[in-house]
């Protein structure tokens, strides 16, 4: 074959990787141009979750201070902090999103063949695009509805159309940071040119036979007289394996639940096809409640202590008392936890306050990383019981008949219960197992300082613990109340980390 011959056929293929290169070089420049929107957009988001939060929290306090010191309730306050909240949900889910903390299981769209893990995670994100895409439409129309842009609140006459925008806004800002994150990956596929195809197609045609085979799922379910919810369970099932983003799969079932028709089948229809977005925003803290606030103070309330030292001087507290015994480490997990769970009310908030000190130290006692981790987690679940549980207040606004008070101190004793067990089984583990050598007692004078060091942070759970029974403040106030005495405590006394 001559050189002409060789040129004519390759001239094809190189125009082709010409075109591609070409059309990867302008898609990288819009790229970059909607990664500083979205870099932007997020600077802006954190303030606003800082002013936010601060007006939220803020409220609650207020209102407990002038109740008890004045004798007078701040009116309105509660619709402010509710108002608020709904901002701080919207705010933090975009930023979440931004960073790519949001929770998602990996199972299926990161193990096995490469066509089948493009073709899940192909189904999983076109479902997330389909929902984003609807639910800008169904939430731009929400907030431009006759009944939100008439609407006020009750007490302090809020038009309904500023804390509904928050949902838009959250939803415009969350679809920016995925088109930006989409758009960065683009040129390295355009890139390609025609060596895309075969895989492009093959994600494409495994998602779509996906997505058939979970309708006729739902269908076989509902042909035969299956429940409803049971129909609706395979779509949640394999949204959640396919590594779909939790709150996005749930977001997907909740509205296809209400949809009038989704592609022939039908769960609970309603006309209206903004009812779920209504619903989201009633049950967050628009029309009543915001019980719900309790999540974001305990998770503030978190941070503070592991930005500001109070973490570690509790750690340390803890760790002077039984850190000498055999097994260490593992017994200061299982107390700082119970001490945590009156402060932190939730498992989540526990383990944040616990993980960045307590795994490093056990590994350099000898503990394995996976075993210091499981010995953590374990010790972090008294959070979800604990006396400032966010489950036990909340299941308690739901009007079940059951009292805050009654749920919380049940919470105490099943926390020591919990307390004792654990560490009875660190006992039984590390002599089977021959771990760890019993060390030498640090000395009451170095309890004594470090319990003295640790005093504010120990007196958290008793204020909080002593106003609820006295009925100083209610649960959800003494959430707030916790942040705020966290917030004060690192900057008047631990002042130099606090920011």
């Amino acid at each position: 074959m001559s050189t002409r011959d060789e040129a004519a056929i390759g001239t094809p293929a190189i125009r082709d990787l010409t075109s591609a290169a070409r059309l990867a070089r302008d898609v990288g420049r819009v790229a970059r141009g909607l990664g500083r929107l979205s870099d932007i957009a997020a600077a802006i988001t954190r303030v606003g979750l800082i002013i936010t939060t601060a007006i939220a929290l803020g409220a609650l306090v207020a209102n407990v201070f002038t109740r008890n010191a004045l004798g007078m309730s701040i009116e309105g306050s509660e619709e402010v902090y509710r108002f608020a909240f709904l901002w701080v949900i919207w705010l933090g889910v975009s930023l979440a999103v931004k960073r790519g903390a949001v929770t998602q299981f990996t199972l299926f769209s990161h193990h096995g063949p490469a066509w089948w893990q493009r073709s899940v995670r192909t189904f999983s994100w076109a479902s997330v695009a389909v929902l984003l895409a609807y639910a800008c439409v169904r939430a731009t129309q929400y907030v431009n509805s006759d009944l939100v842009r008439s609407g006020h609140s009750t007490l302090l006459a809020v038009p309904s159309v500023y804390p509904v925008a928050s949902m838009t806004v959250g939803y415009y800002l969350i679809s920016l940071h995925y088109l930006a994150r989409a758009a960065g990956e683009a040129p390295a596929l355009l890139a390609l040119g025609r060596r895309a195809a075969w895989p492009v197609a093959t994600a494409i045609v495994g998602a779509l036979a996906l997505a058939t085979a979970v309708w006729l799922g739902m269908a076989g379910v509902l042909a035969v007289g299956g429940s409803w919810l049971v129909a609706l369970g395979v779509i949640f099932v394999t949204l959640t394996l396919a590594g779909t983003p939790i709150i996005f799969m749930l977001s997907i079932v909740g509205i296809i639940a209400f949809l009038p028709s989704f592609l022939g089948l039908e769960f609970y229809p309603v006309v209206d096809p903004l009812a779920p977005f209504r619903t989201t925003q009633g049950a967050m803290g628009l029309d009543h409640g915001g019980s719900l606030i309790v999540i974001l103070a305990f998770l503030v309330t978190a941070g503070v202590m592991n930005a500001s030292g109070m973490s570690e001087r509790l750690i340390a507290f803890a760790a002077s008392l039984v850190g000498h015994l055999r097994g260490g480490m593992a017994y200061v997990a299982q107390l700082t936890s119970a001490v945590a769970s009156g402060i932190s009310g939730a498992a989540t908030a526990d383990a944040a306050i616990m993980t960045p000190l307590l795994v490093p130290a056990m590994e350099r006692e000898g503990y394995r990383r996976d075993v210091a981790a499981a010995v953590v987690a374990g010790a972090s679940i008294k959070g979800a019981i604990g006396p400032l549980s966010v489950m036990f207040i909340v299941y308690a606004t739901l009007g079940t008949g059951a009292t805050v008070n009654a749920l919380l101190l049940s919470g105490l004793a099943a926390v020591l219960l919990l307390l004792v067990f654990q560490m009875a089984t660190v006992y039984v583990v590390v002599r089977r197992m021959d771990m760890l050598a019993k060390r030498r007692f640090a000395g009451w004078g170095t309890v004594g300082r470090t319990g003295v060091s640790a005093f504010p942070v120990l007196a958290i759970p008793v204020v909080i613990l002593g106003g609820l029974f006295s009925g100083v403040f209610t649960a959800t106030e003494a959430a707030a109340i916790a942040a705020i005495y966290a917030l004060v405590v690192a900057c008047l006394l631990y002042t130099s980390r606090c920011v």
